[in-house]
């Protein structure tokens, strides 16, 4: 079975119809008819598409555009609007929800499938652009969002590049000269403990969200991003620190 696929508006004979239609090519449809039941199907379920039907009986397309919700979901799922005309109003609701496709009737439902797919897949091929993983934790370039199993980190964007410069260059000790560089990347003056002060709250983050503590300070040097997450869990309170023989020089 494929993940689900919302049916939002339109009325019940023509929702149920293409809900069936849609079972038999193996997608978990689930047809709405109120804003309540479409906010809980998207809050429980991997969603494939969204399929938002017009003229809606029910009223939930109008809801929605009201609470300005599909611009934001549109950014996440797929979404694909259906309409029994191609009146012009019908055409500015589709792109101010940001829609993938919009669809006239009369349309198969092996169309309909594919035009999912096609819209999956291209997000897929989309997201692997931006997106930074290593383990379950994730890194979206594009929002700077940074996720550790399905749950948000909160850092503040300067935070969120200096993780991803780490992440990229892991077991690898870092200068903080590197960290100017291609972090901050500008010609002000920029303090150590600018550095040190980023670098703590990345690491307090990451020990009340995660139980973890990826970075590692290395005396004289810098930090380095520890990758292997499991060996963490026992790490002390201001985390692990790793002695270098020989000090780094910092260079003007």
């Amino acid at each position: 079975m494929k993940d689900v696929v919302v049916l939002a508006g339109g009325n019940s004979e023509r929702g149920l119809l293409l809900k069936d239609k849609l079972a038999a090519e193996q997608y978990c449809a689930k047809f709405c008819q109120s804003v309540t039941d479409f906010y809980s199907v998207i809050d429980q379920n991997k969603i494939a598409a969204i399929l938002l039907l017009f003229p809606d009986e029910f009223g939930v397309v109008n809801q929605l555009l009201e609470n300005n919700t599909m611009p934001d979901l549109a950014n996440e799922i797929p979404v694909v609007f259906i309409s029994t005309s191609a009146i012009e109003n019908n055409m500015a609701r589709a792109l101010h929800y940001q829609a993938d496709e919009f669809l006239i009737e009369p349309i198969s439902v092996d169309e309909i499938g594919k035009i999912i797919d096609d819209s999956v897949n291209l997000r897929l091929r989309s997201d692997r652009e931006h997106i930074l993983a290593i383990g379950e934790l994730v890194l979206n370039r594009e929002t700077l969002i940074v996720t550790w199993r399905g749950k948000k980190l909160t850092l503040y964007p300067q935070q969120v590049h200096l993780l991803e410069f780490l992440m990229q260059n892991p077991q690898r000790p870092i200068t903080r000269m590197e960290l100017l560089d291609n972090v901050w990347n500008t010609d002000t003056d920029i303090e150590d403990v600018t550095i040190d002060r980023n670098i703590k709250r990345i690491r307090d983050t990451f020990k009340r969200t995660a139980k973890i503590d990826p970075i590692r300070t290395i005396r004289r040097v810098g930090y380095l991003f520890n990758d292997q997450f499991k060996q963490l869990s026992s790490l002390s309170e201001k985390g692990r620190v790793v002695k270098r023989a020989r000090p780094a020089t910092r260079t003007a």
